[in-house]
């Protein structure tokens, strides 16, 4: 007997392993022959098309290699991939990955997938899996283009408007012996967005007051414009001149995706989509998700430099690879993709001629270019002409692995000639830096030349050695100056560093150092003690020194001496707005002693410090002093400021105002504190310009308060001043209860302006936390919309009682100027035939007020009324017209619809005599217009009450109003309905509205019953049922029959007998909703009865009132969806063919479709419907990259356990101007608003954030 003990693993991945044989048994034989099917083809784990193939045991043909290619993303040569593609292809079946059914360990999965799954084609190739019927696309990374990041490039535009910044610094000191001097230095900016000013000048007590340059400048993406009296660009063996002209250049101080173009590009081959680690030492200094492809990395994060760097690579399936390259990122070589290049031209300035600088009429020319010509090598030269002399320089710069090189010469037309040599690096774990520049200049034939950029020779040369060993620190520094006319000068020495002791608190250190010179040679030894605590500070030195000197026969100095020194410094912290330094000090070396003392004030307000100091010793005593200042004045043309704690060409002004009296607030940039800031005051803070800034509050204390928290982006252009405004409000805690006039309380109603989910309770009490005064618009569920007044709130409190709030009905008003046609007057569709008819609607509006303020005051009840009819008899008698309309302000949320909404007349007087009468309704800025045939009385009373109507849903109260002298009648109709009371209490719900709400002041179609604004459609019979059952609410009304089909199968037949039915709801600012609703009932208890069964199979439903149908819906608003029904009209064709699409099992598994209908079908139910349908999106997040919003895809999709299944993410690109462009990742949900927040919730309990968007 023999037993094999196989591994689960090797047990399952052998179960999976196809079983070939040499020839099919017999009669099986056409298995073995060619066989053509529909296979799915994937590319780097993608699925991206699928095609006809026909295939054998070991080769696969393609039928359309054209349509394979045409697919995959990113193809540089695709006749060459058709023609790898084309024809018989081996199958490779044997790198089909294995299936793993069993649990393994990670190792034993690595092994099994590691060879799996993987081809390195010269052009392409292919893996097929017959099983799956699945084919696999391999490319060569050479056919295939790279992926960019898609980085925004540039600056947004400039955030500030008129500004100005001037900045001052001055520096003053003295002595008792000697003359005191002082200067004042200003450096002024006026700029307006990306152009600007600029004025240097300075102030001395010698030279009085003189100018330096004044030039005018406008930045355009990547160029530069200046223009005035300037200093030109220095070379880099020739230093600079003044002029007076104009310059051009291209820069990249607006580039903002630097971080990435300073470094060479990172290009990767990633056969799988795949995480890219970036190592530089061992250290992981980035990480990214990254497309499949030929793509090229993010290196903003890398440091400067020129190193090697490890790429690990973690693909999807677990395997992980390395790679190791060379990485150069410096800003010394311009962008791959921006070469730099300038040219200048003016007139030469003086240097020394104040107060302006003088003509010295000697033109100037100069131009340059420089450009990176690969990863770490650039190359550039300069040409300058002047006078009678040209000068041409050439220069390079080279990065290598732990060394920089630079390198440039010159030669004039004079022959004078210069070289710069410059190398840093480290070897040996040695740091190095030489730096060698040497000029020849030939003696000229004439000396009183004005420009002579290299008049004369000379040699300097610098080199240093650094190298630590454990904790001491050894260098070796030496230069040397060479001048034809003068003396050489020259120096060289080692110097030791070594700490002897450190913690939190005390330190020592030791430095011994040595220079031997031209003149003399000095050896030194110092050590130093050292405390810190954040309030006090000390140190104290002594040191020893030996001087020996070889110029002078004695020196004061000369030999071996000893001298100590003791500082003692005190520190402010938060006593002072500001930091507050004050230091002590004393010395006391060889022959002399001093005393000294120091104030140092560094706050908002500047920049200011003073010190003072006292010698003695021998024969001689002398006192100095000496001070510094340096603070700004910034303006945007509304808020002055002064001061700034650092010195910067632009800035913000953050001020604070409102009621709070204690609240402080930190001011976040960036994420740093930039100072303390409370309210009714204002900060300066100086930044630096080419630059976006995100800007916040941070309260630290003090009251509670309302404010904005988000982030305010601000981009600054040189001399740009931006002011900020935060209102700042205490927030005061308020219980109230809303009542009637009648004293009845208004229940569970919404409190609009109070605080999100602000409700009144069932006995119409709230608590609400407000941060002002104000008008709030209450919004019961049952009953009109009305409003609160809160006229104050207790200063210096945190709570207040409001007691009673009395609720007062809400009043459309009208315009006073009739002659403001456009708030007056509206325009309305005026039939079928799309003319537009206007009308006057301020009538409307004052009768309907006057009528609601008459019945406030009488108190009375009134009968429901809606519609009133009007004789075309009488209508010279009666002038009133009923209209029944919402009471809905423009910035008020229509309610809930209610199925049971019909709108009914007052019971007629018999007459024999048939009028045509005209009943208009406006509900939720929609117009209802109905012409019926109906017996009226001859005279209508012109007293008409507004009538109230109880709905079982919430729904848009309609009431009558009273319009003076404006009578409308409609012709009278062909035929006569026999059922004229029936027909009388019929309304049509017109279906022709614009998804988005109108403003309530201007409600559409008004007066739609008008001759020729309606037309009649025939008549409906049967009677309809008093309740129904609803079992959905779509905002799609092409999903409800694929709805009833799956309610119905999960219902096990208890639907059979009935039919389904599409009832339209135009919720105001809310949307349309279409509802499924079944079950004619003739009385409630039969509805709730099949309703429970309904519940008992897991399914959710209500029971509502039936609606009665118009008589000329035309099945727009109401309609038979399925099944049989004698009084109402069945849907569209079109509607119940495009319901029946299929949706995909992901898209039922999470409430949502994921394949809405096509262009087409959409159209055309939307022309049917008259309704175009709102586009509603769950927005996960916004990015700078497109790549990076599909990466966070992925996040999300791994995280959202299924909600995100079979939905397709969309990546919109938005220009947001001078915040730039950003990509919002969105997902479409084509069911509506509902159903987009569903989503939005069930993604917000699995932590990822998200908000319900509408597009159109």
């Amino acid at each position: 007997m023999c037993l094999s003990l196989l591994s689960p693993a090797t047990v399952s991945v052998e179960a999976a392993t196809a079983i070939k044989i040499s020839s099919a048994p017999k009669g099986f034989e056409s298995l073995t022959e060619p066989q053509t099917t529909l296979v799915d083809v994937f590319y780097a784990g993608r699925a991206v098309v699928s095609t006809l193939a026909t295939y054998t045991d070991d080769t696969i043909t393609i039928a359309n290699p054209l349509e394979v290619v045409s697919n995959i993303p990113k193809v540089k040569e695709s006749d060459a991939l058709v023609r790898s593609l084309t024809g018989e292809l081996t199958s490779n079946t044997d790198f089909v990955c294995p299936e793993i059914t069993q649990k393994v360990s990670a190792e034993v999965r690595r092994a099994l997938l590691a060879d799996c799954g993987r081809l390195s084609p010269k052009v392409a190739a292919v893996i097929f899996d017959e099983s799956k019927f699945r084919l696999d696309v391999y490319v060569h990374p050479d056919y295939l283009h790279v992926y960019e990041l898609g980085l925004t490039k540039f600056l947004p535009e400039s955030d500030a408007d008129e500004s100005l910044m001037t900045s001052f610094s001055g520096a003053m000191s003295g002595t008792d012996e000697t003359k005191n001097t002082y200067s004042l230095s200003n450096q002024s900016i006026v700029a307006v967005g990306e152009g600007r000013l600029r004025l240097k000048s300075d102030y001395t007590s010698t030279d009085q007051w003189i100018m330096d340059t004044f030039t005018g400048e406008l930045d355009r993406n990547d160029q530069r414009f200046t223009v005035g009296a300037m200093r030109t660009r220095s070379m880099d063996t020739i230093g600079e001149f003044k002029m007076l002209g104009g310059r051009y250049t291209t820069t990249t101080d607006t580039r903002i995706d630097l971080g990435v173009g300073f470094g060479s590009q990172l290009v990767v081959f990633l056969p799988r989509d795949a995480q890219v680690d970036i190592l530089k030492d061992g250290r992981l200094i980035a990480t990214k998700f990254y497309q499949a492809g030929k793509t090229t990395l993010f290196t903003e994060a890398l440091p400067d430099g020129a190193y090697d760097v490890t790429l690990r690579i973690k693909e999807a399936g677990g395997v992980t690879r390395e790679e190791t390259r060379f990485y150069v990122k410096t800003a010394t070589l311009p962008p791959a993709d921006q070469p730099l290049y300038f040219l200048e031209s003016g007139v030469l300035l003086s240097e020394d001629s104040p107060p302006y600088p003088e003509l010295n009429k000697v033109g100037l020319i100069h131009g340059g270019a420089f450009w990176r010509l690969t990863e770490n090598l650039g190359a550039g030269g300069d040409i300058l002409a002047g006078e009678n002399v040209i000068v041409g320089e050439a220069r390079g710069l080279y990065l290598g692995r732990d060394m920089k090189l630079n390198f440039a010469g010159v030669v004039s037309s004079d022959l004078d000639l210069g070289v710069t040599l410059g190398a840093t690096g480290e070897i040996w774990d040695t740091t190095y830096s030489l730096s060698v520049r040497r000029n020849w200049s030939r003696e000229k034939s004439s000396t009183n030349a004005t420009f002579d950029p290299m008049n004369r020779s000379f040699t300097q040369a610098r080199a240093s050695l650094n190298y630590q060993w454990g904790e001491l620190q050894m260098s070796l520094l030496g230069q040397s100056q060479t001048n034809d006319n003068a003396d050489d000068t020259w120096s060289v020495g080692p110097s030791f560093a070594y700490p002897l002791f450190r913690n939190a608190q005390w330190g020592a250190n030791m430095r011994a150092e040595a220079t031997r010179s031209e003149s003399e040679s000095v050896a030194m030894a110092r050590v130093q003690i050292r405390f810190n605590e954040p309030r006090w500070s000390a140190s104290a030195t002594s040191s020893i020194t030996n001087n020996n000197s070889e110029t002078s026969a004695s020196s004061d100095n000369e030999g071996i001496s000893g001298d100590g020194s003791a500082n003692l410094a005190w520190h402010d912290l938060d006593l002072l707005p500001g930091d507050l330094t004050v230091g002590v000090g004393t010395t006391a070396e060889k022959r002399r002693r001093s005393l000294s003392g120091e104030i140092d004030y560094l706050s908002r307000w500047g920049k200011y410090s003073f010190d003072g100091e006292n010698n003695w010793g021998g024969t001689t005593r002398s006192t100095r002093w000496g001070g510094n200042i340096a603070t700004s004045v910034l303006t945007d043309g509304g808020v002055v400021a002064f001061g700034g704690r650092e010195r910067q060409d632009s800035g913000i002004v953050v001020s604070l105002d409102g009621s709070s009296r204690n609240a402080e607030f930190n001011v976040m940039v960036n994420g740093a504190s930039k100072g303390i800031v409370k309210v009714g005051d204002r900060i300066p803070v100086l930044l630096s310009p080419y630059n976006t800034y995100v800007v916040r509050l941070e309260p630290t204390g003090g009251d509670f308060v309302s404010y904005d928290a988000e982030n305010r982006d601000i981009t600054l252009y040189p001399g740009n001043i931006v002011g900020i405004t935060w209102s700042i409000n205490p927030i005061v805690a308020v219980f109230g209860r809303v009542i009637r006039k009648d004293g009845t309380p208004v229940t569970f109603a919404r409190v609009d302006g109070a605080g999100k989910g602000t409700f009144t309770d069932d006995l119409g009490y709230f608590q609400a936390e407000l941060n002002k005064p104000g008008t709030f618009t209450v919004r019961p569920t049952d009953a009109d919309a009305c409003e609160i007044v809160v006229a104050a709130l207790p200063p210096d409190q945190d709570f207040a009682d409001l007691k009673d709030l009395i609720c007062t009905d809400i009043l459309l008003e009208a315009k006073k100027d009739k002659s403001d046609k456009d708030e007056n007057t509206i325009t309305a569709n005026a039939g079928e035939d799309g003319k537009q008819k206007e009308f006057d609607w301020s009538p409307v509006i004052s009768a309907y007020k006057s009528n609601i303020e008459s019945k406030n005051k009488s108190k009375k009840s009134a009968p429901e009324k809606a519609v009133a009819s009007v004789s075309t008899e009488d209508k010279e008698d009666s002038k009133p017209v009923q209209v029944a309309a919402a009471i809905a302000l423009p910035d008020q949320v229509a309610p809930v619809q209610s199925d049971t909404d019909v709108v009914k007349s007052e019971p007629a007087t018999t007459t024999s005599e048939t009028e045509a009468t005209t009943s208009i309704v406006a509900t939720a800025g929609k117009t209802v217009g109905t012409n019926n045939q109906t017996s009226t009385p001859k005279i209508v009373e012109a007293e008409i009450e507004v009538a109230r109507v109880e709905p079982v849903e919430t729904g848009p109260i309609v009431a009558s109003i009273p319009v003076p002298e404006v009578a409308v009648a409609a012709p009278a109709q062909p035929t006569e309905i026999a059922n004229s009371a029936e027909v009388s209490s019929a309304v049509e719900e017109i279906a022709t509205l614009e998804p988005s709400v109108p403003e309530r002041s201007q409600p559409t179609n008004l007066l739609a019953g008008i001759p020729g604004v309606a037309s009649e459609s025939p008549g409906l019979v049967g009677s309809p049922p008093a309740y129904r059952v609803q079992l959905v609410a779509l905002r799609r009304p092409d999903r409800l029959l694929a709805a009833w089909r799956d309610v119905a199968g999960k219902a096990s037949g208890r639907l059979d007998n009935f039919s389904a039915y599409m009832a339209r709801a135009d919720l105001g600012d809310r949307g349309t909703f279409f509802r499924l609703q079944t079950g004619d009932a003739p009385d409630r208890k039969t509805a709730s009865e099949l309703c429970e069964d309904l519940r008992n199979k897991g399914l959710t439903c209500r029971v509502v009132k039936a609606a009665t149908v118009a008589t000329n819906t035309s099945g727009k608003s109401f309609c038979t969806l399925a099944g049989p029904s004698s009084w109402a009209p069945s849907c569209s064709t079109q509607l119940v063919r495009s319901a029946s699409l299929a949706s995909s099992d992901a898209g039922a598994a999470s409430g949502l479709s994921s394949r809405p209908p096509g262009p087409k079908t959409r159209e055309k139910a939307k022309k049917e419907l008259d309704v175009r349908l709102p586009d509603y999106r769950v927005q996960l997040g916004s990015h700078l990259t497109a790549q990076d919003a599909i990466e966070d895809w992925r996040r999300i999709e791994g995280l959202s356990e299924g909600f995100l299944s079979g939905l397709e993410p969309q990546v919109a690109e938005v220009d947001l101007k001078r915040r730039g462009i950003w990509f919002r990742l969105q997902v479409r949900v084509p069911e509506g608003r509902i159903a987009a927040r569903n989503l939005c919730d069930n993604l917000a309990d699995l932590s990822v954030s998200c908000l319900v968007v509408r597009k159109n």
